[in-house]
Formats: C-alpha cells, sequence, structure tokens
C-alpha cells in the first residue's frame, strides 16, 4: 500500500483545473489564452511545493512509524516530491 501512497495523495491535492478553464473560456478567453494562463496559474513546481507542504505532517506519520523504511516506498516518497528537498 505504501507505493500508492504517493500517487494518492498528489492527485488528491492536485487543484482542479477544469472549473478554471471553464471559467476562462466562458470568459471569452482563446483556447491558446487558456492553455497559457492555465500553464502559467498551475505553474507544475510550484503545485508540487504547496503539496509537499500541505502533506508534511501525513509524511511524517508515516515516516513515524516505518512506513518509509519499507522496500522502495522512501523513493516513491521522494519521485512523487513529497519529501524534504528539491523534489521532481
Amino acid at each position: 500500500m505504501g507505493l500508492y501512497l504517493p500517487d494518492l495523495i498528489v492527485r488528491s491535492l492536485w487543484p482542479p483545473v477544469e472549473p478554471a478553464r471553464q471559467a476562462l473560456a466562458a470568459g471569452g478567453f482563446t483556447e491558446p489564452q487558456v492553455q497559457q494562463i492555465i500553464a502559467e496559474s498551475y505553474d507544475r513546481p510550484a503545485v508540487l511545493r504547496g503539496i509537499r507542504a500541505a502533506s508534511a505532517k501525513t509524511v511524517r506519520l508515516f515516516q513515524a512509524h516505518g512506513l518509509l523504511d519499507l522496500p522502495d516506498v522512501r523513493q516513491r516518497f521522494a519521485d512523487a516530491g513529497l519529501l524534504p528537498g528539491p523534489g521532481p
């Protein structure tokens, strides 16, 4: 289960982009403009930093109970950008 938690955390905390996309389109922006606004507003590294901050207590709890000591689990959390450090 520990191998799947990083993806679950990231997917759960990733901001919903579709409502913003729909609102921008309804506001008269062209599709290329919508894509540019979304890309600038939901910059992947910035979003991942926010997710790392929001999930920090949960990740520390997992670590305190040995979950990150299981084979490959720590690497999955690191690859997902959920551990302290530069992230992906």
